[in-house]
């Protein structure tokens, strides 16, 4: 079975290389590498170059300056020149088997193929605490692995069966591959869990790029609508909303109102304080991780708030 791999990748100069060689050095080959660039401003094409001038595997490099991540996924799957295409993050490593493994989903008949993501070894506390939150794939049952949507940070697909979808909606800057897996649960395109594929995901180490990113995702997931999907939002906008008549009311009555107001910060910051730590044993983590727990918090709450007001306003 032919088969591509293809990537979007803006501003990856640091971990290009890692990505590149973990691809380059699979069991099993891909015949292509087709990478679309969004316009990097660091040295990550002119790496990326290097890398074509010496790959024994061919590698397409198209350069969109401006393009958002549908757009160049939309990119990559036209470019494709076979009908198994192999997708992954720049920010990932895979381990040496990823595509081998991912392989036996198609020869039991899949359309779609999906593995988990686990996070890089880390060093620093901020990313040790947004490690902490990425799913246990060990302890997933079958049904959450039928409940878990999938992000195209490790995907395989069938080209023939995936494009009956339509495109990645471009109009949305995050979200995308949510809203078209939704869209191929629900048109019954079947699904392989490959339970032992692994790639590795470096956390973000910067507290403002983390959230940033998290509410950027809210906005998204509440243009296509999945907040209601997601039960966290609805205690992040409860909370929100229910806060900010205390802010008001705090102005008048000041200290009392505020302290009550405080309770539900203070309780998220108790509760996923211990958490955190529990998970990484480090007393630090329990005073920031509840800290960052409720920046966090806070971050998807506005930004789904934001996404659903984008919604009401413009069909997605």
């Amino acid at each position: 079975m032919k088969i591509s791999f293809a990537c979007t990748v803006f501003n990856e100069e640091r971990n290009i290389s890692t990505f590149l060689d973990s691809i380059l050095d699979q069991s099993v080959k891909p015949e292509e590498i087709i990478i679309v660039d969004g316009g990097s401003k660091d040295k990550t094409v002119e790496i990326i170059r290097e890398y074509k001038r010496k790959s024994k595997i061919p590698i397409k490099l198209i350069v969109l300056p401006g393009a958002n991540i549908a757009q160049g996924r939309n990119t990559y799957i036209k470019e494709s020149k076979n009908d198994l295409l192999f997708s992954g993050d720049a920010g990932t490593r895979f381990e040496r088997n990823w595509i081998k493994k991912l392989l036996k989903g198609f020869e039991k008949g899949a359309d779609v193929v999906v593995g988990g993501y686990y996070p890089e070894l880390q060093k620093k506390l901020i990313e040790k605490i947004i490690a902490s939150r990425f799913p246990n794939f060990p302890k997933f049952s079958n049904r959450d692995w039928e409940a878990f949507i999938p992000s195209n940070r490790q995907i395989a697909y069938k080209l023939s069966s995936w494009n009956k979808l339509g495109k990645f909606p471009e109009q949305i800057e995050r979200s995308d591959d949510t809203l078209l897996h939704m869209k191929a649960k629900k048109e019954g395109l079947k699904y392989y869990y490959a339970k032992d594929a692994k790639v590795y995901w470096r956390a973000r180490e910067n507290l403002r790029e983390y959230l940033r990113l998290a509410y950027e995702d809210s906005v998204s997931d509440g243009e296509i609508g999945i907040v209601w999907k997601r039960k966290i939002y609805y205690l992040e906008l409860a909370v929100l909303l229910s806060s900010i008549p205390f802010v008001f009311l705090s102005l008048f009555y000041k200290l009392p109102l505020f302290l009550i107001w405080c309770l539900g910060p203070l309780l998220l910051f108790l509760k996923e304080g211990l958490k955190i730590y529990k998970k990484i044993n480090d007393f630090k983590g329990f005073f920031y991780g509840g800290i960052v727990m409720n920046l966090l918090f806070f971050s998807h709450a506005i930004g789904a708030l934001i996404g659903i007001v984008h919604r009401s306003l413009k069909k997605y």
